[in-house]
């Protein structure tokens, strides 16, 4: 069993995106937020992630959500993943907290 899989429709960031593998978090409220930073040939790791998860129209998006961290602490944080139709959001990472 995979260590993050229990996160609702996220995977574990594969260390082959050469993303820093993440520490396991729940998501506790919906993202919100939500902005697309990059698309296509704009995206640094599309041809891993095409390799990885297959041909899409891969966007990488951010958004802020409520989280809760291993040790039972609750925080926002600002997310950023990978996302496709039909494949879904991928390497959801915490890329910084903020104010509660």
């Amino acid at each position: 069993m995979n260590a993050m899989s229990w996160l609702p429709t996220v995977s574990a960031a594969p260390e082959s995106l050469g993303v820093p593998h993440p520490a396991p978090f729940e998501l506790l409220s919906p993202v919100r937020a939500i902005e697309t930073i990059a698309r296509g040939r704009g995206i640094r790791d599309l041809d891993r992630l095409i390799d990885r998860y297959g041909a899409g129209h891969w966007l990488k998006r951010r958004g802020i959500a409520r989280i809760r961290l291993p040790d039972g602490t609750i925080r926002n944080a600002e997310l950023h993943w990978y996302e496709a139709q039909g494949i879904g959001r991928k390497a959801l990472k915490i890329k910084r907290y903020l104010n509660p």
